[in-house]
């Protein structure tokens, strides 16, 4: 949340011409969670960051640890939007 609320700030700022992106990355345990994508929904309209600000990473050993359904999640449903 405050990486969005940082990314939003610093994209309100006068003069920005090219939009500042933030990336975050996810834990194995976030990668689990059932409403993992609503989550991240839920808090870009609590703190107003557009979607195309904030790249959300895996890490490495996130992938390793997790299982194959968990670390395709986020991309289906990005891919559904497309």
């Amino acid at each position: 949340r405050e990486a969005m609320k940082q990314v939003r700030v610093w994209n309100s700022e006068p003069g920005v011409v090219r939009p500042v992106r933030m990336s975050v990355n996810l834990s194995a345990r976030s990668l689990h969670e059932q409403d993992l994508v609503e989550q991240i929904e839920t808090r870009l309209a609590e703190t107003e960051c557009r979607p195309e600000w904030l790249q959300v990473e895996v890490t490495e050993r996130a992938a390793v640890d997790g299982d194959e359904r968990a670390t395709n999640a986020p991309r289906a449903r990005r891919d559904d939007r497309h």
